[in-house]
């Protein structure tokens, strides 16, 4: 598994945001596709702990556009 970290522009609003992460992790999904069809797929042991990250609910991005004067 891979991945990547970006950052959003000042002019992103709830519709860029989710087009600028596909943008970003293109490059590491056709990277993970050709890792599988070349059977190179192997664990990474990170000694981390474990987090699952979600994308925020409909309620962070109202309260951050309210807050940050978006809307």
């Amino acid at each position: 598994m891979y991945q990547v970290r970006g950052r959003p522009d000042p002019d992103d609003n709830l519709t860029t945001y989710a087009l600028r992460l596909a943008a970003i992790s293109r490059p590491i999904c056709i990277k993970a596709i050709q890792d599988a069809l070349d059977g190179k797929l192997e664990p990474i042991d990170t000694r981390l702990a474990s987090r699952q990250w979600y994308h925020p609910p409909i309620w962070s991005y109202l309260w951050t556009g309210i807050r940050r004067g978006i809307w």
